[in-house]
């Protein structure tokens, strides 16, 4: 998940990419209720890759375990599927978030009170649509370099190309030795760390439609 919030309007970019955060920073103005999780996920049934993704929701919308929702699991749907089941989910919830294309929920509050039950919503959410396991393998060597190639040339150059700076990216052979077996199909184990992110709303829309975050997943899969 990535996650970006603003003071004027909030922007939460949840998708099956939900285990590493972009910017590597939030805004000023939005209170930070990350927090450490110690409660266990309402569904112990999931694999691994699900029960990690309702850990870091919880995680970082500094959920107790008395604040977990209840949920049972309503559909498993693929990577393919995740942001449209989830994002349907969150609007039939009628809480005021807003759902984008791309999957991305907006919102515009940054009372604590507020944005706890947003993160509430998405959790519950997801919960109730977990990513199939078929959709949770490993990645095979030859996905392992269609993401190197994906996130250390065209997503470094096209955020480069913005007049972004960032941190020295990793070398090809480090990142490829830094996936984990239990990693989710679409995401990198390296995100690139901007010097100086984009604070305003519009700004990091922009940086989102041009310098997506994560490998499409046709090119993990095929068309």
């Amino acid at each position: 998940m990535h996650r970006k919030e603003t003071l004027e309007r909030g922007i939460l970019s949840l998708s099956a990419a939900l285990l590493t955060l972009f910017l590597g920073a939030c805004a000023g103005g939005v209170p930070d209720t990350r927090g450490t999780f110690d409660g266990a996920s309402p569904s112990p049934s999931l694999d691994a890759y699900n029960l990690e993704l309702l850990t870091f929701i919880a995680s970082e919308g500094g959920l107790s375990a008395s604040e977990i929702p209840e949920t049972e699991v309503l559909a498993y749907v693929s990577l393919a599927e995740v942001a449209a089941a989830v994002g349907q989910c969150v609007e039939d919830t009628e809480s005021g978030i807003g759902v984008e294309d791309d999957g991305s929920f907006i919102f515009e509050t940054s009372n604590p009170d507020e944005l706890k039950q947003i993160w509430i919503t998405i959790y519950r959410c997801n919960a109730q649509y977990p990513v199939s396991a078929d959709d949770t393998q490993p990645y095979t060597d030859e996905q392992k370099e269609i993401v190197a190639d994906y996130m250390l040339v065209e997503q470094v150059s096209c955020l480069e190309d913005l007049g972004y700076l960032m941190e020295t990216p990793p070398a090809r052979s480090t990142f490829v030795a830094m996936f984990g077996d239990d990693m989710g199909q679409g995401l990198s184990p390296w995100y690139p760390t901007l010097v100086d992110p984009p604070t305003e709303s519009e700004d990091v829309e922009r940086m989102q439609e041009l310098c997506p975050a994560n490998v499409p997943l046709d090119r993990l899969y095929g068309d």
